[in-house]
């Protein structure tokens, strides 16, 4: 009885200790919190900050490095089409003009380099060929030779048997007895005469079969070496083909933005051009209220001369983006802007791009945005997200559930285990193909069903195989 009592008392004790460490374990696990994948659609966009500028602003611009010898408007002057504006040095924008000419002339050159198809040399491939069929030609050519001789062990036997023959007869002849008449003599000579015939043409019977088993053996070889050099001929031809495919892509990108300048150029020519018709002096190319001259006895910068005003055109907004991003977007593309400037109460609205302009010297692209109605404030900065594309994706999970190392993208999932404490809930690490992704969300693609859980985030690092809490 007292036995049974201890017993109990002891499997108690086994019983709270099991209570407290698994208590005082689950405090130290990893807190995770999950979340199930989800339908979602996902934009790739160009982003940026924009400046809200009158839709009836019209800059009068004049090319960049000129001297502005005279300006003839004001500031708040009604402004006419045609009218003169300001008045340039004549000689400098000739001579800004032919070095622009031959530029062009060397921009164009370029384009017409860039635009040639990559083409890969295949003369070494088709010069291996002919010599490795030419060493296969002369390999069974001397094969034929080999083999209507007989091999040299073969030979090497008939020579020895000739050998033994002549000296048999040679041995016959000096054997006759004194008194050999005329008849066996001669016998005796002519047995020598075809023993010593029979020699010789076993000797040059050996020397041909081993004359043929070399030059059979000197044909693999060839045959061997031409095959090597085909082979790697054709890798060579390999390498340069991919070379070429890598040369004919950044060609392709290259020509893009060169083609960007060259009508930047063109326009700036033609610009210059005009010039030289009216002497020097620049037209006004846009009516209404002037907002802003250059000074007197400055230089251009590619910038406005004279900025005029219509007030009734409403709004646009500009932006700057790298020409890389520029190439991708087209006239008429959504894009969508945020209104107002509240902390609160930021609505957003789409808008279009209404123009682009050529890249600048530092490789970027003024884009013209064209605003809907709204309480928008000349020179206010808003928001801008061009949209390139728009899909919509059945499994797609928060950025922060997706993970990357060197073996690809992956998610982390929790899984219950068995353990002497108890079911647990384990870290479990599941491979994933990335298909496409925002700022927000990715898209995937792998062993994963729309109802499991994914996890989002963890207030410690955790790995496969960890053992954490569900928040």
């Amino acid at each position: 009885m007292k036995n049974t009592i201890n017993l109990l008392k002891f499997l108690a004790v086994i019983f709270v200790l099991t209570l407290v460490a698994r208590g005082t374990s689950a405090a130290t696990l990893p807190r995770v919190s999950l979340t199930t994948p989800q339908a979602a659609e996902i934009s790739e966009t160009v982003s940026g900050s924009a400046s809200v500028i009158s839709a009836g602003q019209e800059d009068i611009i004049a090319p960049e490095g000129l001297s502005v010898l005279e300006v003839f408007v004001g500031i708040g002057q009604k402004l006419s089409y045609g009218e003169s504006v300001a008045l340039f040095d004549l000689e400098e924008i000739m001579d800004t003009l032919a070095r622009q000419v031959s530029g062009l002339d060397s921009q164009r050159l370029k384009l017409e380099k860039l635009e040639r198809e990559e083409t890969t040399d295949r003369s070494g491939v088709d010069s291996a060929i002919r010599n490795l069929d030419r060493a296969r030609s002369e390999y069974n050519e001397a094969k034929s030779r080999a083999d209507s001789l007989p091999s040299i062990s073969s030979a090497t036997q008939t020579l020895q048997a000739a050998l033994a023959g002549e000296q048999q007869a040679q041995d016959a002849l000096n054997n006759l007895p004194a008194g050999a008449s005329d008849e066996e003599i001669a016998a005796a000579n002519q047995a020598l005469t075809d023993a010593k015939t029979a020699l010789t043409q076993a000797q040059e019977t050996l020397a041909a079969a081993q004359k043929a088993s070399n030059d059979l053996n000197s044909a693999n070889d060839r045959v061997e070496d031409a095959s090597a050099a085909l082979s790697k001929a054709e890798n060579d031809y390999s390498k340069s083909n991919l070379q070429a495919s890598d040369t004919a892509r950044q060609n392709n990108i290259d020509a893009s933005v060169l083609r960007l300048d060259i009508d930047k150029q063109e326009a700036l020519i033609a610009e210059l051009r005009s010039l030289v018709t009216t002497d020097g002096v620049l037209l006004a190319t846009a009516e209404g209220v002037i907002d802003w001259v250059m000074d007197d006895g400055r230089k251009t910068d590619g910038n406005a001369v004279v900025r005029v005003l219509d007030g009734s055109a409403g709004l646009k907004a500009e932006m700057l983006v790298d020409v890389e991003d520029a190439i991708k977007l087209s006239v008429g593309n959504e894009c969508l802007v945020t209104t107002g400037s509240g902390i609160y109460y930021r609505p957003t609205v789409a808008a279009v791009i209404f123009a682009i302009s050529a890249p600048d010297d530092r490789e970027m692209v003024k884009i013209t945005l064209l605003l809907p109605d709204g309480e928008w404030i000349r020179g206010q900065a808003i928001d801008a997200e061009i949209i390139l594309s728009r899909a919509s994706y059945g499994m797609c999970v928060p950025l922060s559930a997706l993970h990357s190392d060197s073996n690809g993208y992956f998610i982390y999932t929790v899984a219950e285990k068995s353990t002497v404490l108890g079911i647990e809930n384990v870290v479990l690490r599941i491979p994933v193909n990335l298909v496409s992704m925002d700022d927000t969300n990715a898209a995937i693609e792998g062993p994963l069903g729309s109802g499991d859980y994914v996890i989002t985030g963890s207030n410690k690092n955790i790995t496969e195989g960890s053992r954490v809490r569900i928040t």
